[in-house]
């Protein structure tokens, strides 16, 4: 992952953006004249051409001057424009339209039309930065009916840079579902190092708020510090990071497998021979459950492994999702159903991807539309 710029820096170049835009957009709208509706549908072209224009001008001086490195930027700017720029231009064509002459009610009425639909993907902005990354959901999922039920909670990509009554609301939830063990799928922070050590001790004591008879388990994912640094951070909580190492847990007079894979999870020789060993050294005897930051492994499964259950995080199930399209941001190789989270049957072997509780960072906005926070409740 490239350096975290301050989140203020990206959101200074996407306003500047989308001042240009307006700017440019009004000047030609105001200083061209037209007479009939051909040249009003023409200025009105011309106006957008020249705002995209300055629009673009100015992302590209701000990846130009350093200030803005990420694609994730470019989603930023995008956002800003859609949810701050339209509603602000349909309340300035609103302002303009009551001076136009009453007597061209059909101008008037396709002026205000025009300046609703521009305020519209405000509500949005409001739901899906304000609401939704809010609105916690709690999934109930059964893999397996048996006599003897284990039941593992998941929680991945806390994700935050400032633990606060959010996050402590989400560890309060899972606990009160009274799982056996508790599985944390990676990326506990999203911030700059230089900041890390001032909220250390907030993450150290949130984690040690989660608790579960057969213990917490927890695995790096790609936005923590360091895996050493997970570790460490586990152990102060009273919890055991697993990197690349299996723990066996009894619950109820079954032992349970937990593998636990280090990022990065793929493209590392140690990854393909933890997850092959593991796989081979599985039995029917015991609940073996690969814990992996990233869903991607479950491809390095050969149809022999006798892997129970794979438990993933990392792809927040794409933060906004569209009906009837999916995901529009998806981090693995997977097919965007699978990316989208909730469980999935991989060629035999049950694959559970978390959506995750908390939102990318860095230079991409915090929001989640269409893709509700939540954390798990697996029950073998």
């Amino acid at each position: 992952m490239g350096p975290i710029l301050a989140v203020e820096t990206v959101m200074a170049v996407s306003l500047t953006a989308m001042l240009a835009l307006i700017a440019a957009f009004f000047a030609v709208l105001g200083f061209v004249p037209a007479s009939t509706v051909a040249q009003r549908a023409l200025r009105a072209i011309v106006a957008g051409v020249a705002g995209a224009s300055a629009w673009f001008a100015a992302t590209a001086l701000g990846r130009r001057l350093g200030w803005v490195e990420s694609e994730e930027a470019a989603f930023h700017h995008l956002y800003v424009l859609g949810v701050v720029g339209l509603p602000l231009a349909g309340l300035t064509l609103l302002a303009i339209s009551a001076r136009w002459p009453t007597n061209d009610r059909r101008l008037l009425r396709m002026g205000r039309a025009l300046a609703a639909v521009f305020v519209l993907p405000g509500l949005l902005g409001v739901w899906g930065t304000h609401v939704e990354p809010r609105w916690l959901r709690v999934d109930r999922v059964t893999i397996a009916a048996t006599d003897t039920p284990i039941r593992i909670g998941v929680i991945a990509d806390i994700q935050t840079d400032q633990v606060g009554d959010w996050e402590h609301h989400v560890v309060d939830r899972l606990v009160a579902e009274a799982p056996d063990l508790i599985v944390v799928a990676g990326d506990l922070t999203q911030l700059p190092n230089h900041r890390y050590n001032q909220i250390r001790p907030a993450i150290v004591d949130l984690l040690a708020a989660l608790e579960a008879p057969g213990g917490v388990w927890v695995i790096a994912g790609n936005t923590d510090p360091s895996s050493e640094e997970v570790v460490a951070v586990a152990a102060a909580a009273g919890h055991r990071a697993l990197i690349d190492e299996v723990a066996e847990i009894e619950i109820r007079g079954r032992i349970v497998r937990l593998g636990g894979l280090a990022w990065p999870n793929t493209d590392r020789q140690n990854a393909r021979r933890f997850i092959d060993d593991f796989g081979r050294s599985s039995t029917d005897d015991t609940v073996d459950v690969l814990l992996t930051h990233s869903p991607d492994p479950i491809t390095s499964l050969g149809s022999e492994s006798a892997i129970d259950l794979v438990v993933a995080g990392h792809t927040h199930g794409g933060q906004i999702a569209v009906p009837m399209i999916g995901p529009l941001w998806n981090v693995t190789d997977l097919p965007d159903t699978i990316a989208a989270g909730g469980l999935h049957d991989m060629a035999g072997t049950p694959l559970y991807v978390s959506p995750g509780v908390g939102v990318q960072r860095g230079e991409s906005p915090r929001v989640r539309i269409g893709v509700r926070p939540s954390v798990a409740v697996l029950t073998f």
